[in-house]
């Protein structure tokens, strides 16, 4: 792939400067429009076809990359004026957010009907794998871009669900910043938010962007204090080695829940008796109440030229959270029925408690160039990532209590049962994959990907229930499509992919291979000539193999067994640029 510095030195040798007589008559040239396809993870700008490195890990232009993707800005961003990632995909083609309701902990996402939240959510191109209540969470004022690349992407990412992924691209420095914001509302909260960066000598630059909110929620006693810090550097060595470095820090005392899974009867139907529940009741208790986390990650991305026109880069990064959460939460009314038996409206309440520590390790190595073979032109790929995600846990809950809608008052401190989970979980899993996108003609563009993993699962138990195991698995992943780009900015493309995950499940409960999918996609990309207007269209089909509880055990038959899915969707987004 020819960089822009590439592009501009050959626009220049082909220019043939004109003599002195020649000078007399003016020649109208035609718009040459030169996109800079280098930087995949700087700001849109308002381009609807921007570089994106989601969809093939290399930077390419966004109509090039032959699944459904959709890349949201900075603007775009600060648009919705979020203060949670999922406020900002709620109106993305295929995506559905706050599955259970607004929860300020946890950005629940399903992508064309999988969840995605656990094994769909990457950090500058690697992984933020979560399992249970082990996972990271980002601010959405710490990002640059959100990117979503719809579909099964296992021969780019390795394990993932069959629906798709959310890269969220960290901000990173570009010049002068100075940004200082206040809000507050009713409820009442107030926040401060900031981002503030500049260049230093020698080509180096920095940015700090942060949040800090305090203050009460709609609910009862739902208050709290959480702040993000995102420091960012970029420099080059001697060598020319381009070195950026990246940190997120977030941290959160709050009290909440107790308002959430409430009966459908009171809620969405009137109740007979009381009516309905008080949108601002909250049924835990303040006393015992309580939501804390502590989370760090560290990054460091490389990226070096090593002649012949090859880019070697890659990202390392390091994290750890700390979780511990306690809290009542209703579930059904007295008896664990679905309607009141009483005029008060008696709730069954949970307690439920836990106490979670996550570390994670992994980076991700690529090397990139373009090979010329007769009138076909090579954007090869090739690449190593590693990931190690580890999990201590400890769950616990407790039952038979009871609090009534109308008068109830706090159900006071529970006496929690032994913990029914308690144990580690780990999973290492190393990747080899290659692509190749292959260029030839008037535009005609086919991508290739294949890719290799072997993941390690074990879980040790220290009680609850479980056994514990240990598990080996090894998958191959692939990719194929084929697109035309047509001069009029219409790219039609046909792709297949399949995926995998390696579930953190005993092979005493019946698993014994990860599940699996398969996708067919087609669709098209038209960008308006001069840039100033998109169109985006996919019909695609997934069959996935999945294990449930009723039906436990994995059948290397494809719709025999497990789960399998069919969804059509057609999605078109425009803007003017």
């Amino acid at each position: 792939m020819m960089t822009r510095h590439a592009v501009l030195s050959a626009l220049m040798a082909s220019v043939a400067l004109p003599t002195a007589a020649q000078q007399q008559d003016p020649v109208e040239l035609d718009m040459i429009i030169l996109r800079n396809t280098e930087d995949a993870a700087g700001p849109v700008e308002g381009d609807l076809n921007p570089p994106t490195a989601t969809g093939s890990k290399i930077p390419v232009p966004l109509n090039e990359v032959p699944q459904s993707v959709t890349v949201l800005g900075e603007d775009d961003l600060e648009r919705f004026n979020a203060t949670r990632v999922c406020e900002t995909l709620r109106y993305s083609s295929g995506l559905t957010t706050d599955v259970f309701g607004d929860d300020a902990d946890y950005d629940w996402l399903r992508i064309r009907g999988f969840q995605a939240d656990q094994t769909g959510v990457y950090l500058d191109n690697a992984q933020n794998l979560a399992f249970a209540f082990g996972s990271f969470y980002i601010d959405p004022h710490s990002l640059q871009r959100i990117e979503v690349l719809r579909g099964p992407s296992s021969a780019l990412y390795g394990g993932s669900n069959p629906g798709g992924l959310v890269n969220y691209i960290s901000k990173r420095p570009h010049g002068r910043i100075r940004e200082l914001g206040f809000r507050i509302d009713d409820a009442p909260s107030a926040e401060v938010f900031f981002d503030i960066g500049d260049d230093l000598e020698n080509g180096a630059a920095y940015r700090i962007a942060g949040r800090v909110r305090g203050g009460d929620r709609y609910d009862e006693f739902n208050d709290g204090f959480r702040g993000t810090l995102a420091p960012s550097l970029t420099f080059s060595t001697d060598d020319g080695t381009e070195v950026t470095l990246l940190a997120n820090l977030h941290i959160a005392d709050e009290q909440h829940n107790g308002s959430t899974f409430l009966p459908y009867v009171g809620t969405v139907e009137r109740a007979p008796g009381f009516g309905v529940i008080d949108p601002d009741a909250n049924f835990s208790d303040p006393d015992w109440n309580d939501y804390s986390r502590r989370q760090a990650s560290v990054s460091a991305i490389v990226e070096r030229g090593i002649g012949n026109g090859w880019t070697l880069t890659g990202i390392g990064r390091l994290g750890v959270a700390s979780v511990e959460e306690r809290y009542y939460y209703p579930f059904d009314y007295s008896g664990f029925v679905a309607t009141p038996s009483d005029r008060q409206g008696t709730l069954e309440l949970i307690a439920f408690e836990h106490d979670t520590l996550v570390r994670t390790a992994q980076t991700d190595l690529r090397a990139y160039g373009t090979v010329q073979t007769g009138p076909v032109s090579h954007d090869l790929l090739i690449g190593l990532d590693a990931r190690y995600y580890d999990l201590d846990e400890t769950q616990a809950s407790a039952s038979g209590i009871q609090s009534a809608v109308e008068g109830g008052g706090d159900p006071g401190t529970p006496t929690l049962d032994p913990p029914y989970r308690d144990g580690k979980t780990t999973q290492r899993q190393i990747g080899l994959y290659v692509q190749d996108q292959l260029r030839w003609g008037e535009g005609w563009i086919a991508t290739a990907n294949l890719r290799r993993d072997w993941v390690r699962s074990e879980q040790d138990v220290d009680s609850g229930f479980g056994e514990a195991f240990e598990r080996d698995d090894a998958e191959t992943s692939w990719r194929g499509a084929l697109a035309y780009e047509f001069a009029n900015g219409m790219t039609p493309y046909l792709s297949l992919s399949n995926s995998f995950e390696a579930r953190v499940i005993s092979p005493a409960d019946g698993v014994t291979e990860p599940e699996g999918a398969r996708q067919i996609e087609i669709g098209f990309k038209w960008i308006s000539e001069g840039g100033n207007g998109a169109l985006q269209a996919a019909a695609f089909r997934i069959d996935a193999k999945m294990w449930s509880p009723e039906r436990p055990r994995l059948s290397p038959s494809w719709g025999r067994s497990g789960r399998t899915g069919s969804n059509l969707m057609v999605s078109t987004g425009s803007r003017a640029g």
